[in-house]
């Protein structure tokens, strides 16, 4: 990789005090995936970088070097700072987690970085929620991790799904029809599947089936430890008494 300084459009991650006035960043670019910048004297109180490189915010950054961190040069934003507070602030810190979590560095994944800005643009919305956002993001890292079957085809025949049939899903497979009476625990009807095939989240019942299977597939893919924002997200609304029954889970 070339030793010249290079101009990439990102995101910073997360970011925590390194030697005495840098900046450790973990950045989420869209031309090299996630990396590592040092950003030397941004610690400063009155630092010009440091209001920039927080979270949500869309940057051109400028780094030189390669290897595991890189040095920042210089840094603009690209467009007006995300406002995001309360569950959705939450809900953002658990998109920055996953990638941070899930994706090496230096591996692009231009859909899942067009994801996360999308994502981010909907929780900063003054209404809908923040479920809908989180599984269609979970889903779409999924299918760029190739851990998410075709929620469209029988996994053995290839035919289509039905709304009106039941099917036993595999996550590593997809799934398979049920053949005779089936089993309300461990099968599903394909109108569920099919929700899911189409990102539509609008009934509850298909985001509380997405929650589970999404945050089961995440699981069994990390190990552990587990991630932490959702116990904090789950911790925040019962604080503020949001833990009602059908209330979205996130």
């Amino acid at each position: 990789m070339s030793r010249a300084p290079q101009e990439i459009t990102g995101y910073v991650l997360h970011r925590r005090r390194y030697q005495e006035h840098a900046l450790l960043l973990e950045v989420f670019s869209l031309e090299q995936g996630r990396l590592g910048l040092v950003a030397r004297g941004a610690a400063r109180p009155h630092a010009r970088l440091r209001p920039l490189l927080e979270p949500f915010r869309a940057l051109t950054l400028r780094c030189a070097g390669r290897g595991e961190l890189r040095t920042l040069t210089g840094a603009e934003p690209r467009a007006v700072p995300i406002a995001l507070g309360g569950e959705a602030l939450l809900a953002g810190f658990y998109l920055n987690e996953l990638l941070l979590r899930t994706l090496p560095r230096e591996d692009p994944h231009e859909v899942a970085f067009v994801g996360y800005t999308a994502a981010l643009d909907s929780l900063a919305a003054p209404a809908g929620g923040v479920a809908g956002p989180l599984r269609r993001f979970e889903h779409q890292l999924l299918r760029e991790l190739g851990l998410a079957p075709s929620f469209e085809v029988d996994a053995v025949s290839g035919a289509p799904l039905t709304a009106d049939a039941w099917y036993r899903l595999d996550l590593q497979s997809g799934p398979i029809a049920v053949q005779g009476a089936p089993d309300p625990v461990r099968d599903v009807q394909g109108a569920l599947l099919l929700a899911l095939a189409q990102d539509d989240y609008r009934h509850p019942r298909v985001r509380r089936f997405a929650r589970r299977l999404f945050r089961r597939a995440l699981t069994e893919h990390l190990g552990s430890p587990p991630l932490r924002t959702p116990a904090m997200l789950a911790a925040w609304r019962a604080r503020r008494q949001l833990v009602d029954a059908p209330q979205d889970q996130t």
